[in-house]
């Protein structure tokens, strides 16, 4: 045991042992969904050993289990999606249940039931209520791929429907974690391009929430928001859990929203989008906008915001190997609302106030400036602080002018 020989293979196990650990980890915060249930004879006894297929309807990708003594399976690592359920056993009928839709981070129940006769035979199972997930008691919403991409989302942000989860809304306007042209620090990384993530569960603040995509870490830590969106067009569905939270998930008192990217298929499939806002189509803002002061009318702001893009899916290997890719593009073109200010001429630069006079303006001096506090200047004259009299012809003498204002002001 003292030979280097040994050492040598407990590091490695060691080392082994950390990949296995870390691997385990990540596995148990996945947002894969699970299957268990139990299977009976007629006479309501348990069977053992009765082998339970799981198929993927899109991409026939198996997942599989076996019954143990007590006649419980369970399947665990299943993408989200829709299934054919086969259970099978020697000495009775095999039986199908097609049309399964399990949804991201759900653990199903399905009983069987198996009469007895030849594998070769068998049942299928049609209708019936939906599963429900009863082997967890976490809350919350699944908001499906059609909601994410039919339903009506400004700039495509997805997270704008988790409000349709009960006890979501989008919390205090102006929060670190808002950001969507609430001036705040979040958006900064991305633009304020996207908009806000800012979602409160509950009653509790944005930043106790946790973001995770396809199982991995999707957090940044300025303010604790989600740091990447996923196009709408690339998410299979997502999910808004609000209390209860299964214990493999940590690092959130609020909610945890769970994103699943979708897949290549058996078949070749994509989408072409393309959103455009325009200026062109905009009614002209005469009321609430900012007016220019020399014509009095209200300018119509430019604005021009192009979102586009398309996804891709496709087999490799058809059963085995797929793949998908998604793009999205965007282009905005936008002005700031326009504010109007009055800067010094080229006289006033030089101290010359003349053109002032007969203007009609009226100025109060200023008591912390000086001591002519219930002096009024009136119709345009600028008065002299020491004397609080009115400058001769509105100019300022030479003496009296500070040199490194004047170069400011050039």
């Amino acid at each position: 045991m003292n030979s280097i020989l040994p050492i040598r293979v407990g590091r490695c196990a060691l080392l082994m042992a950390g990949i296995l650990l870390h691997g385990t980890g990540l596995l148990a915060q996945s947002s894969y969904a699970s299957l268990t249930g139990r299977i009976l004879d007629p006479d309501s006894a348990v069977i053992a050993g009765a082998e339970v297929t799981v198929i993927n309807a899109e991409t026939k990708v198996r997942y599989k289990g076996r019954t143990n003594e007590g006649g419980i399976y369970f399947v665990p690592e299943i993408q989200p999606g829709t299934y054919l359920i086969q259970v099978a056993k020697p000495g009775f009928k095999s039986v199908m249940k097609p049309d399964v839709v399990l949804h991201i981070e759900a653990v199903v129940a399905i009983n069987f039931t198996l009469t007895f006769g030849s594998v070769s035979e068998s049942i299928t199972v049609l209708g019936g209520a939906p599963p429900v997930n009863t082997e967890s008691g976490s809350v919350g919403s699944v908001i499906e791929g059609r909601q994410v991409t039919e339903l009506p989302l400004n700039g495509r942000n997805f997270t704008q429907l988790a409000l349709l989860t009960p006890g979501v809304t989008r919390g205090a306007y102006g929060d670190n974690a808002s950001g969507g042209g609430s001036g705040t620090n979040t958006e900064t990384f991305r633009n304020s391009e996207t908009g806000s993530a800012a979602l409160s569960v509950n009653g509790l603040r944005p930043q106790a929430n946790n973001f995770l995509l396809d199982g991995l870490d999707n957090n940044e830590s300025l303010v604790n928001t989600i740091a990447f969106f996923p196009p709408a067009e690339a998410i299979q569905e997502f999910r808004v859990s609000t209390s209860v939270a299964p214990a493999q998930y940590g690092r959130a008192g609020g909610a945890i929203v769970e994103t699943s990217i979708r897949s290549g298929t058996n078949d070749l499939h994509g989408s072409v989008f393309e959103f455009l806002r325009s200026s062109a189509l905009d009614a002209n803002d005469a009321y609430f906008g900012t007016a220019d002061p020399r014509t009095g009318k209200v300018p119509k702001l430019p604005f021009r915001r192009n979102q586009f893009g398309g996804t891709l899916g496709l087999p490799i290997v058809r059963n085995r190997l797929f793949m998908f890719l998604d793009y999205q593009g965007l282009r905005s073109q936008r002005s700031r609302e326009p504010e109007f200010v009055t800067v010094p001429t080229q006289l006033m630069r030089s101290g010359n106030f003349s053109e002032l006079l007969g203007t009609g303006l009226t100025s109060i001096p200023s008591p912390s400036l000086s001591g002519c506090a219930n002096v009024m200047a009136v119709n345009g004259a600028i008065y002299d602080p020491l004397t609080c009299a009115p400058f001769a012809g509105n100019v300022v003498p030479t003496n009296r002018q500070n040199q490194a204002g004047i170069n400011y002001l050039n």
